[in-house]
This record gives structure tokens, sequence and C-alpha cells, in this order.
């Protein structure tokens, strides 16, 4: 019974397929709608086969469909798999076909899951940081970003207690933060500051900490942060570097640049230390 109800299964399993080609031939005759023209014949079956194969790939039909098909198919073919009692290996198989889709979904809304942890690690770094500083005012988000309500400008969280640095965007609408790791004044971190970057930023603090710094990497790319630096009240320093986005691996946006706290001239550090 078991045998012939995987059986049964597996030929259902293939059901999904033939709508790809029924839907290639569909789009051929009646036509599917490319951005501002409507592809017919060759051109529309493809679009339809296309439309299809994503759009049950991404619910996930197909993907869970060949996983299966896959499996039962190997289950009949390979000898040492047949030992394994069928119990066993279709609770497997169910558990495995389980992953597939969940992975998909996962991929499939990871920028609205990712959007969600953001607005709660915003919200819950908001209460504990001692520091919080609006670095753009003119960038006016009237829902707030990311939909908290009381943050309607860039702002920058400090937690001295984690010794970390937050950054709320309107312009992007996210929110991300960085680890800062202490340093000393002669530490090799600090010198590839002075030497590599420019200072982007800075920042003046009122509880623990004296200054915050952010470097870009030339003039060029002053809208992106590639590393920053906190300097406390005791002069103990903390340093992030190689900031990168997550999905896209480049350096940071954060609007620094266009902010008051912006150092225009393009400095390097001990310039800028001169200066002051």
């Amino acid at each position: 019974m078991k045998t012939k109800v995987a059986k049964i299964l597996f030929l259902i399993s293939f059901l999904p397929w033939l709508f790809v080609p029924v839907n290639g031939i569909l789009g051929a005759v009646f036509g599917v709608g490319f951005f501002f023209n409507t592809c017919y014949g060759w051109d529309g079956f493809l679009l339809g086969v296309l439309g299809a194969l994503l759009g049950m790939t991404l619910v996930p039909i197909l993907p869970v469909c060949l996983v299966y098909e896959i499996c039962y198919i190997v289950r009949n073919k390979v000898t040492v798999v047949k030992k394994v009692p069928a119990k066993k290996f279709y609770i497997t198989v169910g558990v495995v076909c389980a992953v597939v889709a969940i992975a998909v979904l996962l991929h499939v809304f990871r920028y609205e899951i990712e959007r969600v942890y953001q607005k709660g690690s915003a919200k819950r770094m908001s209460k504990v940081a001692e520091e919080q500083i609006s670095f753009n005012e003119n960038d006016i988000s009237c829902d707030g970003i990311l939909g908290l309500e009381e943050f309607t400008t860039d702002t920058i969280f400090v937690d001295y207690d984690k010794m970390q640095v937050g950054f709320l965007l309107g312009t992007v609408d996210e929110f991300w933060r960085v680890k800062l790791k202490k340093t000393t004044p002669d530490s090799e971190e600090l010198a590839g500051l002075y030497q590599d970057y420019y200072v982007q930023a800075k920042i003046p603090l009122t509880v623990q900490g004296k200054v915050l710094y952010s470097f870009s990497l030339d003039d060029e790319s002053r809208h992106r942060t590639v590393a920053l630096l906190l300097i406390t009240e005791d002069g103990t320093l903390y340093y992030a570097d190689e900031i990168k986005e997550y999905n896209t691996d480049r350096d940071r946006f954060t609007g620094l640049h266009w902010s008051r706290f912006s150092v225009k001239e393009g400095m390097r550090l001990p310039e800028l230390l001169e200066a002051n």
C-alpha cells in the first residue's frame, strides 16, 4: 500500500512540470506582457515558460517535486537504498522536502525577514544607547524610518556598554550596527586608519565618548563608510574597519558626507587633529 501511494505521488509530482509548456503555449497564442510590449509566438512561449518556472519555484512547488522525484528514483534503482525500511525512507524524504521548501521561502522573503530583524534591532538599540544623534535633519521620513515613528531623521546610536555604533538611515530605510574593537595609539589598525582613509565626518559625543570619526576610502566615494574610530573621554580608542553591506559586500552608505558633521576638506585624521 505504501509503495502504491508513493508511486501515485510520484506521478502527481509531474503535473506541475506539464503546466510549464502549457503556459508557454498560452503565452505564444494569447501573448505575454513584457515591459511596454506584448510578445507572441516564440518570444511569448519563452516568456510563458520562464514565468511558470519562476512562479512555481518561488512558491515553491517545482523544487519539492524535483526532490521527491529524485528520491523516488533512487529508492527504486539503488540497491543499498532499497534495503532501508520504507517508513524511515519516506519520513526522511518528507523532511528533506520540507527543508527545501523552507529554504526557498527564506530566500524569497529574505529582504522582508531582514527588514523585520532591522526594525527589532533598531528598537532594542534605541532603548539602551547612551547617545542618539540626528545627523541628517534635512532628510525627513514622515512615517518614521523602518516604520519607527519616533525616528524621522537619520540617527546614530552609541551603546557604550556593548561598544556598538548603530546607524538608522532614512534614505534607504534600514538600520545596521557595527561592533567596535579596542585599540592603542601605536597599533597597526590605527596606523591603517591614519594612512589609508579620509575622514568623512567628525561627530562630537556628549556622554562617555569624546568624538566619533567616520572614514571614506577617497573623495570620490565619500558617501560610503569604510571605517569608524571612537575616542572616549579618558582617551581610550575603539575602531571598526572594513564595514560592508550584508548583501552586496560594498562599503556602507550612511549619508554622513552631507550631514552637518561632514569634513568636506577630505582630510586624513592626522591633518584634522593638527587643524583642531
